[in-house]
């Protein structure tokens, strides 16, 4: 059984090419416009893992981040945030909210995002 994916990205270039991506490397991957979007998925169904852009409309990643505190979902699902936002206050404020790393867009190249992602989820 293949590991589900959630991608949280409002860019849609960048989102069909994680998605696609991921898909082709063996995993089930659900894409997200938006965090409203983002955590009605999260609601309806279990992820092991949650890349989580910070910048979206609707509701940001520290909404996000923040509503998967209240509900008690961060024990049972990895979320990485996914950002071009390289500023130490984000990323320590979003490690205090539960995710497991922060990587930059712009410091990672897909091939590597995917290797990542292969030995995060084991």
């Amino acid at each position: 059984m293949s590991k589900k994916i959630l991608i949280a990205e409002d860019e849609f270039e960048i989102l069909k090419m994680l998605t696609d991506m991921l898909t082709v490397a063996g995993f089930t991957v659900e894409p997200a416009q938006d965090g409203e979007e983002a955590l009605e998925k999260i609601n309806k169904d279990r992820f092991d893992l949650i890349l989580l852009d910070m910048q979206m409309p609707n509701k940001d990643g520290f909404v996000v981040l923040e509503s998967l505190n209240r509900q008690g979902k961060l024990s049972e699902q990895k979320v990485v945030i996914l950002s071009n936002i390289d500023d130490d206050k984000w990323i320590k404020r979003a490690k205090e909210l539960g995710a497991i790393d922060y990587w930059l867009k712009i410091d990672i190249h897909l091939t590597d995002l995917v290797d990542k992602v292969k030995k995060l989820l084991g």
